[in-house]
C-alpha cells in the first residue's frame, strides 16, 4: 500500500511524492483537506480530480508530479540512493544543479533551499499580467478615454480634460459622445501629431474648434 508524503516548498506552493512501504522506515501521515480555490498555472486554472490540490494547516500542495506537467521539471526516484531528484537547472556558475531530497529536506548543490529557489522562480515566472484599459471605457455609467501619452504614461481623460468643454451648452462635441478636442489630442502628443494621415479621421466644427472621432484616431494608430 502506497502512502502519500507532502513536502513543502513555500507558502503557497507544494509537492506530494508517493513511495514504497519501504522507502522509509517511518512515514508521518496528516489529514489534508481539498483545496477548492482557483489555481491558475500560465494562464490555465488547474483541474485534475484524480490528483487534487490539498490544504493542511494553512499550507496548500501541489502533486509534485503535476508541478512538473505543468513546469517542466524533471523528476524522479533513484532506487540506488534511496531519493528522490527533482529537475536540472543551471547555477550562475554554469554549473549544473540537481535537486534532491535528501534527510527530508529539499536542497540544491549550491546550498540554496528548493523551498527558497522554488518561490524566487515561481514568483518571477508566474508575475500577473496587469492588462491596461484602453480607448472609451464605461465605468459605471461614466464614460472615460485611457490613452497613453507622448511619454508613454497612461492618462485617464473625461469631458472635463477637454479645454473647451462647457457644461452649460451641451452643444459641444466631447468625450463622452466619443469626440477629442484637437487642443486636448496637441497637449497629449504635442503638434507632431498633426503631420500624421488625417485623412480618414472624421471631424467636427464648432465655433472655430476642431474636434476628431475618437473611434477614428483609434483604428488609425494615433490614440496609443
Amino acid at each position: 500500500m502506497k502512502k502519500m508524503l507532502y513536502l513543502v516548498v513555500g507558502v503557497i506552493i507544494g509537492a506530494s511524492v508517493g513511495f514504497g512501504s519501504t522507502s522509509f522506515a517511518a512515514v508521518k501521515q496528516f489529514i489534508l483537506t481539498e483545496f477548492n480555490r482557483p489555481v491558475v498555472v500560465n494562464g490555465v486554472i488547474y483541474k485534475d480530480a484524480q490528483n487534487p490540490i490539498l490544504n493542511y494547516n494553512g499550507k496548500t500542495y501541489l502533486p509534485l508530479a503535476k508541478i512538473g506537467d505543468l513546469t517542466g521539471v524533471n523528476y524522479k526516484w533513484n532506487a540506488e540512493k534511496k531519493q528522490v531528484e527533482i529537475g536540472s537547472g543551471t547555477s550562475q556558475s554554469g554549473d549544473s544543479l540537481t535537486y534532491i531530497i535528501n534527510d527530508g529536506k529539499l536542497t540544491t548543490i549550491e546550498g540554496e533551499t528548493a523551498e527558497q529557489k522554488a518561490i524566487r522562480e515561481f514568483t518571477e515566472n508566474n508575475k500577473p499580467k496587469v492588462v491596461e484599459p484602453f480607448g472609451l471605457v464605461n465605468e459605471e455609467g461614466w464614460i472615460f478615454l485611457y490613452v497613453k501619452d507622448k511619454n508613454g504614461k497612461t492618462q485617464k481623460l473625461d469631458d472635463n480634460d477637454d479645454p473647451d468643454f462647457s457644461i452649460y451648452t451641451g452643444k459641444r462635441p466631447n468625450i463622452t459622445k466619443g469626440w477629442l478636442n484637437k487642443k486636448l489630442l496637441e497637449t497629449l502628443y504635442g503638434a507632431d501629431v498633426f503631420k500624421q494621415d488625417f485623412t480618414s479621421i472624421e471631424t467636427k466644427e464648432v465655433d472655430g474648434i476642431t474636434y476628431y472621432k475618437i473611434e477614428n484616431l483609434i483604428s488609425k494608430g494615433i490614440l496609443k
